[in-house]
């Protein structure tokens, strides 16, 4: 209900399909699907080469407060057996290591703060995203600066429509977080790390 009237998402529950009734339903009605997986960024070039015409869409935030959020929501809290919640893990002498993570880190993995995990996690997201060619690049803080002009822009260059309510919630994007500032010190991040995602900023 964050994001659909009650309304329409009765109207899809209520749609008794079979797999190719929903085949042509898609065809005939030139439905669009938009999906919100941060975390698999790692895979979109392969996605990419399967699905050619599909639109990327890349939101760059920067990178201090891109850490800072996925701390706060918890992405490098671990439960049992050192098991995220947040994505799946992968397993590498006995160890359980996240998905994304590149062999070169899993030696160190475990010594790394919890701001330095967020910041390796974000260099891998930057070096895969780079690589996809059919995507459109988004600056979170420009979006901030005007919400309503940056995404009606958006919703237009994919050919879309505003839902039932679009507006109500791009009121509700906080344009106080353009003033956040975050203490790089505080954090206690490697400076190999910090060097690394300095660069992909300039990019």
């Amino acid at each position: 209900l964050k994001y659909k009237t009650k309304k329409d998402l009765n109207k899809k529950l209520d749609l008794n399909l079979k797999r190719r009734d929903f085949d042509n339903l898609v065809r005939k009605q030139n439905l669009r699907y938009v999906i919100k997986i941060p975390e698999i960024t790692k895979y979109l070039p392969m996605l990419e080469k399967i699905y050619p015409n599909n639109k990327f869409i890349i939101m760059k935030r920067n990178y201090l407060n891109t850490i800072v959020s996925m701390v706060r929501r918890g992405w490098f809290q671990y439960g049992d057996e050192n098991i995220s919640s947040k994505f799946p893990m992968q397993g590498f002498n006995i160890k359980k290591y996240p998905h994304w993570l590149e062999k070169k880190y899993f030696k160190s993995w475990n010594k790394f703060n919890k701001y330095e995990k967020a910041a390796i996690y974000l260099i891998s997201e930057r070096n895969y995203s780079k690589k996809i060619k059919n995507k459109i690049d988004l600056r979170y803080e420009t979006i901030l600066q005007n919400p309503k002009k940056k995404m009606m822009l958006l919703i237009k260059k994919l050919g879309l429509s505003p839902s039932a309510i679009t507006y109500k919630l791009i009121k509700k994007i906080n344009k106080k977080k353009l003033k956040e500032k975050v203490d790089l010190v505080k954090l206690n991040i490697n400076k190999n790390l910090i060097k690394k995602l300095e660069q992909y900023e300039k990019n």
